[in-house]
């Protein structure tokens, strides 16, 4: 496949459309979230995004959803793109033009057919400018002390490209039935003989609890460790989603859909309800220890968004081997991958290994 970057003809009801050209120039508008405002980056033109009177995000029924996938447009005309390097799928304004994949950095892509979906309904604008970024990429690289300098070199910090990535947040009220074995401990006897005793009782109750926005990453793309340490989204305080929010990004397709989602909540709340059960019986109970709990629970009122959460994204090189960074393009917190020099952990182990040595000898009264 040739190495040129795709072009598509730009036609003027798209851009009436959308309404991405800047009226002075008729270049695109991006959103800059230094403003928060609509800009061309060629003229100074900005306006503010477009605002409707409700400002609250709707979040909506999961029973309603039609069939958990219906086929809705992303309301704008868009267009997917594919990287034959990688197989990365991102969704771009139908105006927009790129040649370079934002996961890999590869030139190999192009266009795919337009597919329906759902459409998003929220979104948490970018905040963080992309300088503003890059300055917090450098900073924490340069902290990485096991990465190889030449590394350090290579990770190009002007090539980051703002992502918007698909998440699922969900809402319910669930009612837990739980059974488990409760036991006090208590000590006995005196001097050599004394001992730990654990008395057991069985327990049970009722136990509920409101959750509000589990979030569910759609993406299948990133190792979900990685985007942990993205820190937590302001998701209570994202906006509708309008076009304009995306303008000048890419926005990745969910690859996870709503029932699938659904469904890896369940099990991630699951798991927050067992540990906070296990705090209330030992609480209740005034108890030292909980086992053999079981729990049965039903998820009523469950409500949903399908919500793109900002990020800023490049990958760079080394040695034959693609490292991925990310920096949260709300708060700023960095993450990513980094390659690590063996002889830089070699000294840090000798070092640590004399000063142990030392502080032995200290300590044993040899200084």
């Amino acid at each position: 496949m040739s190495e040129e970057p795709y072009t598509q003809p730009v036609m003027e009801e798209t851009l009436d459309e959308t309404d991405a050209k800047c009226p002075n120039c008729a270049a695109t508008v991006s959103f800059d979230p230094a403003t928060g405002m609509l800009t061309c980056p060629y003229c100074g033109y900005s306006r503010q995004v477009s605002s409707d009177e409700e400002t609250a995000v709707e979040e909506l029924d999961l029973e309603q959803a039609e069939n958990g996938e219906s086929s809705f447009a992303w309301g704008e005309d868009k267009k997917t793109v594919i990287c034959e390097q990688c197989g990365g799928e991102s969704v771009y304004d139908a105006l927009a033009v790129s040649n370079v994949c934002p996961y890999c950095g590869s030139n190999h892509v192009m266009e795919a057919a337009i597919e329906t979906s759902i459409a998003p309904n929220a979104v948490c604008p970018f905040k963080v400018p992309k300088q503003t970024a890059m300055e917090r990429f450098s900073k924490w690289l340069k902290g990485r002390w096991f990465a190889p300098s030449s590394a350090k070199k290579q990770a190009k910090a002007e090539q980051a490209q703002g992502v918007f990535l698909p998440f699922w947040t969900f809402d319910t009220q669930t009612t837990s039935h739980y059974t488990a074995r409760a036991g006090r401990d208590r000590w006995v006897g005196s001097g050599e003989k004394r001992r730990r005793v654990t008395h057991w009782f069985s327990v049970s109750g009722i136990y509920q609890q409101s959750i509000d926005d589990q979030p569910v990453e759609a993406t299948q793309r990133y190792d979900r460790g990685l985007i942990l340490k993205l820190g937590a989204y302001d998701t209570a305080h994202a906006v509708p989603y309008r076009s304009e929010y995306l303008a000048g990004f890419i926005s990745e397709r969910y690859s996870v859909g709503l029932n699938d989602g659904w469904q890896i909540a369940k099990t991630r709340i699951r798991a927050r309800l067992e540990g906070e059960v296990q705090q209330y019986i030992r609480r209740h109970n005034r108890a030292d220890h909980v086992a053999s709990l079981r729990m049965n629970t039903v998820y009523d009122n469950v409500r949903y968004k399908y919500i793109m959460l900002p990020v800023w994204m490049s990958s760079f090189t080394y040695k034959g081997k693609v490292y991925r960074f990310m920096v949260n393009g709300e708060t700023g917190r960095v993450a990513g991958h980094f390659p690590v020099s063996a002889w830089r952990v070699l000294v840090a182990v000798v070092l640590g290994a004399t000063a142990v040595s030392l502080l032995w000898y200290w300590f044993n009264g040899g200084m």
